[in-house]
């Protein structure tokens, strides 16, 4: 009888260890997503998405002050635009959607023009890799449903993102 009490306290005393660890490990989770939002913009007020805007776009592509400067307007400008348009609309409406992509196209073509011939080279390659990245990571917010692919195999598995 003592020796099954030692074991029931001993699988209690585990079971509650793991139970801290997982919820250790859910809050750095969190806290890598607070980060990574945070990094992006994403919640951030317009100027201070146009100036990490410019910062992540000066160590890619070396750009000067001049630059600088230029394409803060424009993505200030570009970000002020956004916040209205989804801030008197739906953002998984269609015709919101399209306005905004617009409007990153436009922004996207005036940086362009303030590029020199090389960076303009790995400002295209940066357009790419967003792209491919948006796809990879099905950042479709029209399909209710999406097919997702595992990283490990090939099987194919619904998400539903009602």
């Amino acid at each position: 009888m003592k020796n099954v009490m030692i074991a029931l306290a001993l699988l209690v005393g585990l079971n509650a260890a793991q139970a801290q660890n997982r919820n250790e490990a859910n809050k750095d989770g969190q806290t890598r997503n607070r980060e990574r939002t945070e990094r992006s913009g994403f919640n951030k007020d317009p100027e201070a998405r146009a100036k990490a805007k410019v910062e992540q776009l000066d160590k890619k592509l070396a750009l000067t002050a001049s630059q600088k400067e230029s394409i803060h307007k424009l993505v200030l400008d570009q970000s002020k635009n956004a916040q209205a348009l989804y801030k008197d609309s739906d953002p998984k409406n269609e015709e919101t959607r399209n306005k905004a992509k617009e409007l990153r196209a436009q922004t996207d073509r005036k940086i362009e023009a303030l590029l020199d011939a090389n960076q303009k080279e790995k400002y295209a390659e940066m357009q790419k890799n967003r792209s491919e990245w948006s796809k990879r990571t099905n950042r479709r917010p029209d399909r209710d449903k999406r097919e997702c692919k595992k990283q490990d195999g090939d099987k194919s598995v619904e998400h539903d993102h009602s």
